[in-house]
């Protein structure tokens, strides 16, 4: 068993690792001292796992406004075989591990991560960088296209002028009221 993989191997036999995990922070706001405040969330949004990511990136897979999770997986070593992972945010409340419903356990080692609405249907689909520094390591990348799902979607086209805003209509906010709040 490799070493560094260790971790990876206890958290899917339910084990408990002494490695060290990743960490997610939360956003506090500005404490009393005007500098900001950061909690750690890993727990309690289930991301205290070994995942030994070489690459991640979010984005809202499902169009329900909270953005999910991938990491690109692995390390260095030909002989390591750590599945990419994702993770489902529901609703801000915790992470979800969806990387077997929705196939996303890719074996070779990922990088580079991106989200983006490939194919304009309205969902995002994942675009994964994959490979390692040695020659034996050279996977061909993989593209994840999103199925969609019921949730709905809108597509805006804004424009400014030269007097209120800038042409571009960059920097524009838009919210949208729903039965759950403000968002």
């Amino acid at each position: 068993m490799a070493t560094r993989s260790r971790g990876v191997v206890a958290d899917y036999l339910g084990q408990p690792n002494t490695l060290e995990h990743g960490r997610l922070y939360h956003n506090e706001g500005l404490g009393p001292d005007g500098r900001p405040r950061f909690r750690d969330v890993t727990r309690e949004m289930r991301f205290d796992r070994a995942l030994l990511a070489m690459g991640a990136n979010f984005g809202d897979l499902d169009n329900d406004g909270w953005l999910d999770a991938y990491f690109g997986t692995g390390e260095p070593r030909l002989e390591t075989l750590v599945p990419n992972r994702m993770f489902r945010n529901a609703e801000g409340k915790v992470f979800q591990d969806v990387t077997t419903a929705g196939g996303f356990g890719h074996l070779q080692k990922g990088h580079a991560i991106a989200f983006g609405d490939l194919d304009d249907d309205g969902d995002e689909d994942v675009y994964a960088v994959m490979g390692g520094a040695y020659g034996g390591d050279a996977y061909k990348n993989v593209l994840f296209e999103n199925p969609g799902s019921a949730n709905a979607w809108v597509e805006l086209q804004l424009e400014g002028t030269l007097r209120t805003a800038r042409p571009s209509a960059r920097g524009y906010r838009s919210f949208v009221r729903t039965p759950a709040g403000e968002r």
